[in-house]
């Protein structure tokens, strides 16, 4: 019921310019090793001037399409280097990791592929686990499952829907 626009250290709605309590900054679906470099080099510049609080990564970061079942599930061969693909998701979160001191990155639909092909070889499961192959933990992210929201203050933060698309469940 009226407007609100941020814009770095303001919030402009119609009641009148506000300073928020927190800023952060977010970016969502960057599937790695497809993301866009100019993308990247933009946003860290952005990320200059903001200053922001806490990043949330809000998922996708990896594509894992070395990784993705349904192609396997129609007989299909999986082709790529999933270790090379880790390494450039990890070059492009080790990136994001200096942008805030606070954090987050939530798994999306494509991490959640490393997740399904662990359930078909449980054997991998130490090998091919999002945090393992992007070393997650050493750039000091907090992770969030799918479908489970971030909440930081008011806001909350979730990769698409916490229905996907043919499932039953409850939107956000």
């Amino acid at each position: 019921k009226g407007y609100a626009m941020a814009y770095f250290d303001k919030m402009i709605t119609n009641k009148g310019v506000q300073k928020p309590d927190k800023k952060i900054f977010i970016s969502a679906d960057a599937h790695s090793p497809k993301h866009c470099c100019d993308t990247l080099d933009i946003q860290e510049q952005v990320v200059k001037d903001y200053k922001p609080d806490s990043f949330v990564n809000l998922g996708d970061a990896a594509d894992y399409g070395d990784l993705n079942h349904h192609i396997m599930d129609r007989g299909g061969v999986i082709f790529g280097d999933i270790v090379k693909s880790a390494a450039e998701t990890f070059h492009v979160m080790k990136r994001q990791a200096t942008w805030s001191k606070d954090n987050h990155v939530q798994k999306g639909n494509h991490e959640r592929f490393a997740n399904d092909f662990i359930e078909k070889f449980p054997q991998l499961r130490n090998l091919l686990s999002f945090e393992f192959l992007c070393a997650i933990e050493t750039l000091k992210y907090t992770i969030t499952e799918l479908k489970t929201a971030i909440k930081i203050n008011d806001a909350t933060f979730i990769h698409g829907d916490m229905r996907l698309w043919g499932q039953t469940g409850s939107n956000l």
